[in-house]
């Protein structure tokens, strides 16, 4: 039987009615990323009544991301970002049956591919090539609807001109990443051989 919605979810229910809501606080979902894409979307989705999220996130918090994560304090620095999140979301969820699962796997590896196929949508909340293009033809190959977010910034002469936030579902019947210009093959190549994780590449 579909999870029922209660009080704490009324305004959300009211956009599209009890079935759907219903519907929604049933789907699991996998976050692939904990940092500050992912507590975000983790936040809203726990907030509306998703109950059950699992975060896939092998990075631990540091001192530059403070400033973006959501619910993080300087305390949690050296914690594995998966952790406080899951910690946070279970704070924040409306629903009466949430549970938050966690794993330190990587979606470009074997285990970590395995586990989310586990899952009836992936947000893609990384900032790497690699691993989108893995969620990529996840979405395509397995049928399972991936959310993938960006955003992007137009610097002219040192100065910021604009910003744009966008975001797409891919997976079947819909344009892939690839198509949409969101995935450039030249990176994918330098994410796998290291080079984004050298400070004098970047």
């Amino acid at each position: 039987s579909l999870p029922k919605f209660n009080q704490k979810q009324i305004r959300t229910t009211s956009v599209w009615g009890e079935e759907k809501q219903s519907t929604l606080m049933g789907l699991k979902i996998c976050i692939i990323g904990s940092g500050s894409v992912g507590s975000a979307a983790g936040e809203i989705l726990c907030k509306i009544g998703i109950s059950n999220i699992h975060l896939m996130d092998y990075d631990k918090i540091k001192e530059h991301n403070l400033d973006r994560m959501n619910n993080v304090v300087d305390t949690d620095v050296g914690e594995f970002k998966k952790d406080v999140v899951s910690l946070n979301l279970s704070n924040s969820a409306t629903s009466e049956n949430f549970q938050c699962t966690t794993s330190t796997n990587s979606i470009v590896e074997e285990n970590g591919f395995k586990e989310a196929l586990d899952y009836d949508v992936i947000f893609c909340c990384v900032d790497r090539p690699w691993p989108r293009q893995v969620l990529n033809h996840l979405a395509y190959s397995c049928l399972i609807p991936v959310i993938d977010g960006g955003i992007s910034f137009k610097i002219i002469k040192g100065k910021l001109v604009h910003g744009m936030f966008r975001a797409q579902t891919v997976g079947p019947e819909r344009a892939c990443l690839d198509c949409l210009g969101a995935l450039n093959a030249d990176q994918i190549q330098q994410d796998r051989d290291g080079l984004f994780d050298d400070p004098n590449y970047i």
